[in-house]
C-alpha cells in the first residue's frame, strides 16, 4: 500500500505542515549522514493464511522448518545462508476490506551497520516510518515502507547474537542448520510497482538504500528497471527488479524471489522431482555474460520462486 501523497519520501512541505508529525524519529547525535549501506539480506517475510500450503511450498524448495516464534504466529524456516519468515494472518471477515489477506511477500531484512542511525537518516531523508509490531520482550526491528504491503526492515550487522535466538524457539529435533539444497543465495527480488510512482521508488532505493543501476547491457526489457545493493567488500549483492503493470488488479509489492544456483538445469531436474511446477525459461545479458532464469508457476495466486543460473552460488 502506498502513501496517498503521490511523492513517495516525506518533503519539506509535508514535514512543515505536520504530517506524520507523531512518527518522527526522535532527535540522535548518531545519525548518519549518507544513504543506508547494505551488508547482506537477512530474511524474507511472507504474510499467509495458507500456512500448511506455504510450507509444503517451502519444503519443495530445500527449506527447513527450524524454529517457532516464542509469542506470535510465526514459522522460521531455512535453507543455507536463506531465512523465510512466515507470518500467519488470520482471513479477514468479509465486512473489512482494508484487511489485506492471501499470501505475499510482507517484508524484507536487510542487514546493516548501526541499524539504529541507518533508521534515523533515513526517516529524516524521507522514508515513511512503520507501526511497531514488536511486544514486550520481542526484539525491536526498525521497518520503513516499501512497495505495496513489503516493509524493509534493518538488522544490526555487529550484533553478537542471532536476532533468531531472541523471538525464536528451536523446532524439536530439527536441524537448525540445513544445508543448501536448492541454493544459499538469493539472487534478487521482482519488485511490482505502479507505472506512475517507477521513477519515484528508483529514486527510493538509490536514494535511500544506496542501490545502483545495473549497467546498461543487463538488458532488462523497457518495462523494468535493474537496481543493485551491493556490499562494500563486494562479496554480497541483491538484484532488485523493478516492474510496471497496467492491469489494475496487479498490484504492488514483491512479486518474485529469484534464487540463485550453480547449476540450473540439475536444480530444475531435482525441484520437477519434488513436485515443482515450471512455467518456463528465459536469457538475461548482464556485464557478466549471459545468465538464463528458469520461472516457476505462481503459488498460492501470488508471487513465485525463480531460479538463476550463477556459477558463484555454492
Amino acid at each position: 500500500m502506498t502513501p496517498k501523497n503521490e511523492n513517495l519520501m516525506r518533503t519539506d512541505e509535508d514535514r512543515r505542515s505536520g504530517i506524520d508529525r507523531r512518527l518522527a524519529p526522535e532527535r540522535s547525535d548518531q545519525v548518519a549522514t549518507g544513504p543506508a549501506h547494505f551488508d547482506e539480506l537477512e530474511f524474507v517475510e511472507i504474510s499467509t493464511d495458507q500456512p500448511v500450503a506455504l510450507g509444503e511450498v517451502l519444503v519443495q524448495f530445500g527449506f527447513g522448518l527450524v524454529g517457532r516464534h516464542r509469542w506470535r504466529d510465526k514459522l522460521l524456516y531455512r535453507q543455507g545462508r536463506i531465512n523465510i519468515v512466515v507470518r500467519v494472518v488470520q482471513t479477514a471477515p468479509q465486512s473489512d476490506s482494508s484487511r489485506l489477506e492471501g499470501t505475499f511477500v510482507s517484508g524484507i531484512g536487510l542487514k546493516v551497520r548501526d541499524a539504529r542511525a541507518i533508521y534515523h537518516n533515513v526517516l529524516t531523508n524521507g522514508s515513511w516510518r512503520m507501526p511497531d509490531r514488536a511486544e514486550v520482550m520481542e526484539l525491536h526491528i526498525p521497518s520503513i515502507m516499501g512497495p505495496g504491503a513489503c516493509r524493509i526492515f534493518f538488522v544490526e550487522s555487529d550484533s553478537k547474537f542471532s536476532i533468531y535466538d531472541v523471538d525464536y524457539k528451536p523446532i524439536d529435533d530439527a536441524q537448525q542448520n540445513p544445508p543448501a539444497l536448492v541454493s544459499n543465495q538469493v539472487f534478487g527480488l521482482a519488485i511490482q510497482v505502479r507505472p506512475d510512482q517507477a521513477s519515484q521508488w528508483q529514486d527510493f532505493f538509490s536514494k535511500l538504500l544506496d542501490a545502483q543501476e545495473a549497467p546498461a547491457n543487463f538488458n532488462p526489457s523497457c518495462s523494468e528497471k535493474i537496481l543493485a545493493l551491493q556490499s562494500k567488500d563486494k562479496q554480497s549483492t541483491l538484484m532488485l527488479k523493478l516492474t510496471t503493470s497496467h492491469q489494475k488488479d496487479a498490484g504492488e509489492g514483491v512479486k518474485c524471489i529469484c534464487l540463485a544456483v550453480s547449476d540450473l538445469h540439475q536444480t530444475m531436474n531435482l525441484l520437477v522431482e519434488r513436485g515443482v511446477e515450471f512455467a518456463g525459461a528465459e536469457a538475461v545479458l548482464t556485464d557478466q555474460g549471459r545468465h538464463y532464469i528458469a520461472k516457476t508457476k505462481p503459488y498460492l495466486g501470488s508471487f513465485c520462486f525463480d531460479l538463476i543460473h550463477s556459477p558463484g552460488a555454492h
